[in-house]
């Protein structure tokens, strides 16, 4: 073969080559979306509406949380709404301070009463939180003094899942925890990558997912 024959046969290999590339981009491209969705649906996790004795509204996102908690209690799904109280820098620092009213906490409280439910049906836990796993901890404290055994869990659609899993493995199987994730949540399981804001909490939410299995090796509770 001389050198002349030879180019159009590599030519014809660097197509070969460019064509299977190409395939399997366009294959990885077609898997890629199932598996986004598959990742953010495993995120959510909700359960059919059902009266409990009390309901859990977790710190955070004040406005989609408040207003889903106020519904629950306006649809006559439980007597009571118990607020968890969101962390705070250096908290030990103000700890003799009435801070009732400040921050996400004040804020969801507010909202709660303009809703509707009354400031009497809302118990404030005064204590600072910085974790989900801290949050289930004293709501198992809440529920044990009042020999409590069912209650609704309200937060973000995608924190929901992972909420979900850490609330029933520091309450055990005595506790019902009926997951009623808020409606007002804009998160889309099903297209979630194509916004920057939510792709940043999907990756969040996992990194929390891998911290939350480490916590737990060295809980003692």
């Amino acid at each position: 073969m001389t050198p002349q024959e030879s180019i159009p046969l590599k030519k014809r290999r660097w197509r070969r080559w460019a064509l299977l590339i190409l395939l399997l981009l366009a294959v990885v491209l077609l898997a890629a979306g199932p598996v986004l969705r598959a990742m953010g649906a495993a995120l959510v996790h909700e359960d059919a509406p059902r009266p409990a004795e009390v309901i859990v509204v977790l710190a955070g996102s004040p406005v989609v949380r408040g207003l889903a908690g106020a519904d629950r209690f306006k649809e006559g799904l439980a007597p009571l709404v118990y607020l968890s109280r969101g962390g705070l820098e250096r908290a030990d620092l103000v700890a003799g301070m009435d801070l009732g009213e400040a921050g996400d906490w004040g804020l969801l409280q507010r909202i709660l009463i303009l809703r509707g439910v009354p400031s009497d049906r809302i118990w404030l836990d005064p204590v600072f939180v910085d974790s989900t796993i801290a949050e289930a901890t004293r709501v198992r404290e809440f529920l044990a003094d009042r020999k409590m055994t069912s209650m609704i869990l309200i937060t973000s659609r995608f924190h929901s899942g992972r909420a979900h899993e850490t609330f029933q493995r520091i309450l055990g199987p005595g506790v019902q925890i009926i997951s009623l994730p808020s409606p007002y949540d804009p998160f889309d399981p099903d297209g979630w990558w194509k916004d920057r804001a939510t792709a940043k909490r999907v990756f969040f939410e996992y990194v929390k997912g891998v911290f939350m299995f480490w916590e737990s090796l060295f809980q003692s509770d």
